[in-house]
This record gives C-alpha cells, structure tokens and sequence, in this order.
C-alpha cells in the first residue's frame, strides 16, 4: 500500500509540476519567453500583448531590487539600467530585428526612467542607513590574564 501511495504522490506532484511550469496555465496559448524579444510582441490591441506589457513592467520593478544588491550607490544606477537596456536592446535586435515600434521605444524608456529612479532611491536608503561604528564588547572569558 506505501508504493502505491508513493507513485500516486509522485505522479500528483509530477502532473502539478508540469501544470506550473507550462506557460499555457497561467497564459493563453503561444506565450513564452520568447516574447521578452520580439518588439512586436508588446502590443496594446490583444489580450497576450497586455500580458507582456505586464510582464515587463513587473521584470522593471524587479530589477531595481537586484540593482540596488549589486549596485550598492546610487551613482551608479544610471549606468546599470543603461546597459541592462542595451544588452536587452540587442537580444532584441539578434532575435527578431532592430525595434520599429514607438510603442516598444516609448515603453522601454519609461521603464527605464522607473527603474533608474526606484533603483536610485533604494540605493539611496541603503546609503543612509547608520554606521555603527562601535563594536559589541568581546566576550568576557579569556583565560590569559
């Protein structure tokens, strides 16, 4: 009876595990990576462009939290989000084709003032936090005297 509760686990966990990494449960059909790439995936006119809109504004969001671990100052953010957006830019540009769309440009360069600002701002913080310059007393049994 173990074994035959052990596989129905397994094949449970298996089928669950197939549910949450195929992109077609929690997206409509055809939406992948890939659209991280193509410009002409961003679109406003269908249901998957706004799921990329989306996609894209919550990887902006994102990442000005991994800048801020990496970068650490805030003078440098601009530099970070800069060449994050050419190394998108020609991913882009390999995959599919130089971007045409105003669509693409105008969306890419507000993200990238987003995520220049918020990734500044928590650099920012971070910076400001308070130094404590006095260290905890060492502990009191050494057996030297």
């Amino acid at each position: 009876v173990s074994t035959q509760s052990t596989g129905i686990n397994f094949s449970l966990a298996n089928f669950a595990i197939q549910k949450l990494l195929s992109p077609t449960s929690f997206f409509p059909s055809g939406v992948h990576l890939s659209y991280f790439f193509n410009y002409r995936a961003l679109n406003i006119n269908s249901y998957t462009g706004l799921i990329a809109f989306i996609a894209f504004g919550l990887s902006y969001i994102t990442m000005s939290v991994v800048i801020t671990a990496v970068v650490q100052r805030s003078k440098k953010c601009l530099d970070f989000c800069v060449t994050l957006f050419i190394g998108h830019l020609l991913s882009s540009v390999v995959f599919s084709r130089f971007p045409t769309s105003l669509t693409w440009w105008m969306f890419h360069i507000a993200n990238i003032a987003v995520l220049t600002v918020l990734s500044e701002y928590l650099c920012s913080l971070q910076e400001l936090k308070e130094i404590n310059l006095s260290s905890p007393a060492p502990p009191n049994h050494c057996l030297l005297y």
